[in-house]
């Protein structure tokens, strides 16, 4: 199984911290959840807080502690890892390592219980050199402009993990077909 993950967080350059993470899997299902620590969201940049904060308290029940946060992801995951057979794994799928790296912290900081039950079930797995192929490239714009007037749209974490969904997919088919262009 393969499940697209995208985060949200203060700052590229200075010691970012989580605000948001966005999974969504191939067939369709979805987590969103968003940090309402008020240390965490001071700490965003000015960027942050006008592209990725103004998007927030649009999906219902995604508000969220940091801590808790971690406790949410894991509980997806091992709902996730229940609908699988045991050999299976979840292949988390990212573009920038730093979601990855956030996303493991925040289940890990949610007590060791967590990573413990999760840790079996994931392999992190950056498929930046896939999605950044021109198709990928296209489908995602495509899909950004899609929904461009929407609620939550380009850089909300949930809406971005949709698009790297969307670019994997129009990417390993043109590479599948050996139709793909750099």
């Amino acid at each position: 199984m393969i499940a697209f993950l995208d985060t949200e967080f203060t700052d590229f350059v200075e010691d970012p911290c989580l605000l948001s993470v966005g999974i969504v899997t191939a067939d369709g299902r979805e987590f969103y959840a968003e940090v309402t620590d008020r240390h965490r969201l001071a700490a965003a940049n000015h960027f942050v807080r006008e592209a990725v904060l103004s998007q927030f308290g649009q999906v219902p029940r995604a508000p969220c502690r940091y801590a808790e946060l971690g406790q949410r992801a894991a509980a997806y995951f091992l709902a996730l890892g229940e609908t699988m057979e045991s050999s299976e794994v979840i292949e988390v799928a990212f573009d920038y390592p730093t979601d990855w790296s956030l996303l493991e912290c925040a289940i890990k900081n949610a007590g060791t219980k967590h990573w413990d039950s999760v840790e079996r079930l994931l392999r992190p797995v950056n498929i930046a050199g896939v999605t950044g192929i021109l198709e990928g490239d296209l489908a995602a714009e495509e899909y950004f402009e899609s929904v461009r007037l929407e609620l939550i749209h380009r850089h909300h974490a949930l809406v971005d993990a949709r698009a790297l969904q969307v670019a994997y997919t129009a990417a390993k088919a043109s590479i599948v077909s050996g139709e793909f262009r750099w």
